[in-house]
């Protein structure tokens, strides 16, 4: 069987392979662009374009035989996310049994003196609105996977995303110094001391800048690795990496330092420490060494964590340290612990039905009663994990998580798997530990841009993540 994705031809060749990747390399670019694409129109422009790039795949046989391939490999992880997308559907419908449907319509209609027709969702279009987003992700995910089978390919999806990032962080920056007043052109209404770039909320910036990094990162360690493997003394070694990173990596340098600035004058607390820890595991894994069947610490690996955490943290060490001060000593912190236990009970009085995918606001303004401060608007549950709790109810909940965990456990075999191009499983790993953190403390993950960004590294190390053999790669020739 061939699984040839990407025919070889004259560089100007407009080979229908291309008319599938050019349209998504620029889906991926200028999803940050209009408000992190988190606001109705965007969003809808970002589906529609998935959607119409889904269906300029199915149209070129190659992706199509590819297609069929992954489906079987991945039938487990498919499977449940379409048992989940149907269960949504159902919360949405109104021809469940009456029996199931939230009390609040009931309530309602009788309030109003008016018949209204009921359902498990306590806002359906919300419901709705939130299936387009996850469908949205997962199109992206999918169209990376079916993309990114040859190296080429991955590379050039994943240096698009490092290259607009860039941008966003150059972008942000300037905006910053300039005053920190706008957003494009808008008038900037929050987070006047924090640098957000194309977003309004900083910790979500912080993580879209902490994905990037990632990705910089990453291809900078595959490139000196050869030189910190070196049987030299570790001041040669230094010597010759900061000599070749200046000489023959200065524009990816620049890059890493203008994500590295953005990331910390974003001040998110949150985002700052996951970043860090997946650049940790990412470095750690990178530079990673055997001999004689034994780990082996590689000291300069080790340097280049703690650097560029010393490098974050004195970029941002008075604004941050007053936040993560302020994290103690203000009732911000409390509050937010006391939004989770009522979230909590919430889950327990609809554990299996849930209240519907998007109701999280809704049902929250019921419950809030006067233990929270009104002047804070919640519309997030700020732990990703629970609001899918509330929402789905815990049974489609745990369906959910187990699909993105079954695909992340196979980029993760990816890390052993692969003698070489371990890079890209490494890299769908420390994004995963990236946003799988945040997401405890914050809802980044639902805003599209950030969501688009990470299915399509995802998606990408996935395809790089299976062991290829000779016979294998020779299949794949064209």
């Amino acid at each position: 069987m061939r699984y040839s994705v990407e025919p070889k031809g004259p560089p100007t060749t407009i080979t229908p392979f291309k008319l599938v990747l050019i349209p998504y390399l620029i889906l991926l670019g200028f999803a940050p662009l209009p408000l992190a694409s988190n606001r109705p129109f965007p969003a809808a422009l970002l589906a529609l374009g998935a959607g119409l790039i889904l269906l300029a795949s199915l149209a070129y046989p190659e992706l199509r035989t590819r297609a069929h391939a992954q489906l079987r490999r991945y039938k487990i992880p498919f499977t449940l996310f379409g048992l989940v997308c149907l269960w949504i559907l159902f919360q949405w419908s109104t021809w469940s049994p009456a029996a199931l449907h939230h009390p609040i319509w009931q309530f309602t209609a009788e309030t109003l003196s008016l018949p209204l027709e009921s359902r498990i969702s306590i806002n359906p279009d919300g419901t709705l609105r939130g299936l387009m987003h996850i469908l949205t992700y997962w199109s992206i995910g999918w169209i990376g996977l079916l993309l990114a089978g040859r190296q080429r390919t991955a590379d050039i999806i994943l240096k698009t995303l490092i290259v607009t990032g860039c941008c966003y962080a150059l972008y942000g920056i300037i905006t910053y110094f300039a005053g920190n007043t706008t957003i494009l052109v808008y008038e900037k209404w929050a987070y006047h001391t924090s640098l957000t770039s194309t977003f309004v909320n900083r910790n979500s910036y912080a993580t879209y800048a902490g994905l990037i990094l990632l990705l910089s990162v990453g291809y900078i360690s595959q490139k000196v690795k050869p030189i910190t493997r070196a049987s030299q003394s570790f001041s040669i070694k230094f010597k010759a990496l900061v000599e070749f990173l200046f000489q023959h990596q200065l524009w990816p340098v620049i890059g890493a330092l203008l994500l590295v600035t953005s990331l910390a004058l974003t001040t998110s607390r949150g985002g700052t420490l996951s970043s860090l820890i997946a650049l940790t595991f990412l470095i750690l894994f990178t530079f990673q060494q055997k001999r004689s069947g034994k780990q082996k610490t590689n000291w300069l690996a080790l340097l280049c964590i703690f650097g560029g955490a010393a490098l974050i943290f004195s970029l941002s060490a008075g604004p941050l340290g007053d936040r993560v001060e302020a994290s103690f000593s203000s009732s911000a912190g409390q509050s937010r612990w006391e939004a989770y236990i009522l979230t909590l009970k919430i889950i327990a009085d609809a554990p299996l039905l849930g209240v519907g995918l998007g109701g999280f606001e809704d049902v929250f303004q019921y419950y809030r009663g006067e233990t929270l401060p009104h002047a804070v608007i919640w519309d997030k549950a700020h732990n990703t994990y629970l609001e899918l709790l509330l929402e789905l109810g815990i049974p489609a909940a745990l369906l959910y998580f187990s699909a993105i965990a079954l695909f992340i456990k196979a980029v993760f075999s990816g890390i052993a798997q692969r003698r070489s191009g371990r890079l890209y499983p490494i890299i769908g790993v420390s994004a995963t530990i990236l946003v799988c953190l945040h997401s405890l403390v914050d809802f980044s993950l639902q805003i599209p841009a950030v969501s688009v960004s990470f299915a399509a590294i995802l998606g990408v190390s996935l395809a790089q993540s299976s062991r290829r053999t000779k016979a294998k790669k020779a299949q794949r020739r064209p």
